[in-house]
């Protein structure tokens, strides 16, 4: 395999995204100011969305699953550089990928650890590095398995 510079295959892009606008005649200054206003409100617009589906029972059902991928943030977190920089060393043989199979290997990593983590939170009370954090923190090993008579999920 052939190794490329790096300036000759990298740009930047935050700026590429921008480079459309040049067609419709738009100043860069102005989109990216554009760019700086509408962000945080679709953010919002996200966040307050989710907040509101899971009032709703079906909503409530829906979001259900993801408590306890939430609840295993910093494995999952760690486990999907891991899966990714793995896949991409050893799948893709350090080939750059398109943002579809980039896209759906990290969907589907995303599902599993879902799966994943439901499963484990029905037995324990953290995730594996919750857990080290946890002890490490206290400075004393505290019980992960789920008490008796208490399945999570």
């Amino acid at each position: 395999m052939k190794r490329q510079p790096a300036t000759g295959t990298g740009r930047l892009q935050f700026l590429d995204q921008f480079r459309g606008f040049a067609l419709l005649g738009l100043p860069f200054v102005n989109v990216l100011a554009l760019w700086l206003i509408a962000t945080p409100i679709v953010s919002l617009f996200y966040l307050s969305s989710l907040l509101m589906l899971g009032h709703i029972r079906i909503g409530a059902k829906v979001l259900h699953p993801l408590q306890a991928y939430g609840r295993m943030a910093l494995t999952n977190y760690i486990g999907q550089t891991v899966f990714l920089v793995g896949i991409q060393r050893l799948i893709l043989n350090g080939s750059p990928s398109t943002y579809v199979v980039s896209t759906l290997v990290s969907l589907g990593i995303v599902a599993f650890q879902i799966i994943i983590s439901n499963l484990w939170m029905r037995w324990f009370q953290y995730g594996p590095l919750e857990w080290l954090w946890r002890c490490g923190t206290y400075w004393t090993l505290v019980p992960i398995r789920q008490k008796t008579g208490n399945p999570q999920a």
